[in-house]
């Protein structure tokens, strides 16, 4: 921890607050819409029995599709953000360290 400078680190972290913020409300405005159409599509609009009807069936699954879509937005970018913070560090540790073999020829470079 003495090699991370504490102004570089809460940088960071804002800039991954801000990210993950701007994915919530991405994501979130995206299942949002989803929900809408769901209500539209299920709300009794169709046929005079009371139903559904078949424009609304399809309007409702639509929305559900769309919600979902929105959910997996989110998902996926938490597990990105969880992948990009991993990686980071491990490329920060990895430039403190002097590189990976510390100078010396690897495998790799032996063959070619």
């Amino acid at each position: 921890m003495s090699n991370a400078n504490i102004t570089t680190a809460i940088k960071y972290g804002f800039v991954v607050v801000a990210y993950f913020v701007g994915i919530l409300i991405l994501g979130g405005i995206v299942a949002a819409i989803g929900f809408a159409l769901v209500g539209v599509g299920g709300s009794g609009f169709g046929d005079a029995s009371g139903g559904i009807g078949a424009a609304g069936g399809v309007l409702a699954l639509v929305g559900i599709v769309v919600g979902i879509l929105g959910y997996v937005i989110i998902i996926g970018a938490a597990f990105g953000i969880q992948y990009k913070i991993i990686s980071d560090g491990v490329a920060r540790g990895i430039e403190t360290a002097g590189g990976l073999t510390g100078g010396r020829a690897t495998d790799a470079d032996e063959r070619t």
